[in-house]
């Protein structure tokens, strides 16, 4: 995803806020992509597959267990 800024965003909370929410969302995007560059190469899950296995956990009812 590349295109942070949206119009529905910025005709709710007006142009100046919705410009900061995008930039911040690049921001996280970006931390993201390091930590996951750093993951893959120390042969670890993304935060994505990590996510997604925590989602497991929690739909099959096992995360209560833990």
């Amino acid at each position: 995803m590349d295109k942070f800024f949206s119009k529905e965003v910025a005709d709710a909370i007006g142009v100046g806020a919705a410009l900061q929410v995008a930039h911040l969302a690049r921001q996280m995007r970006e931390t993201m992509d390091r930590a996951n560059a750093r993951l893959i190469a120390a042969g670890r899950p993304t935060l994505q597959e990590q996510w997604s296995r925590v989602e497991q956990l929690i739909a099959s009812g096992e995360w209560a267990d833990n």
